[in-house]
């Protein structure tokens, strides 16, 4: 029985579920095609031949690349896949339960530095403080741009 066996029963079951959404089915037939892609040769493979190393070998090389979420994704998938070759009875063990999932690692937070905190009250302080301080003094802004406003000033 190889691979491509096994999986043509996963991909079956996996469209006989109802209670999955459309975009779920879709996502695994997503992660079954990043699987295929990264280990070129499983689909012609033997399912008794896959080996707890080479299923190792494997998830190093597609760790590297894969981001978290679908790394741990695909492993699940993987591991789907070959409980249906270990319920078959083409396996005695699960080769993909020796892979670790990938932990998630969160980025370190920058705040902004106080410089351009204070820049931008400044800012703030300018746009608005000082139309109020001007309407305290009693100009205008015809007072201030007597050309803008198309008139002489009544100062003048």
């Amino acid at each position: 029985m190889t691979f491509a066996d096994v999986l043509q029963t996963y991909r079956e079951r996996l469209n006989g579920y109802q209670s999955l959404k459309e975009r779920s089915k879709a996502y695994r037939e997503e992660r079954i095609t990043a699987l295929l892609k990264s280990w070129p040769d499983l689909n012609q493979m033997d399912v008794a031949q896959i080996s707890k190393a080479a299923g190792l070998v494997w998830a190093a090389r597609f760790g590297k690349t894969a981001s978290p979420s679908a790394f741990n994704n695909t492993i699940e998938t993987f591991r789907l896949v070959s409980d249906i070759a270990v319920e078959a009875g083409a396996r005695y063990d699960n080769p993909a339960v020796h892979i670790k999932r990938k932990k998630f690692r969160l980025k370190q937070l920058q705040l902004p530095s106080q410089s351009p905190v204070l820049g931008l009250r400044f800012w703030n302080f300018l746009l608005t403080d000082s139309v109020g301080l001007m309407d305290s003094v009693g100009f205008t802004a015809c007072d201030c741009s007597p050309a803008l406003s198309g008139r002489k000033s009544e100062k003048s």
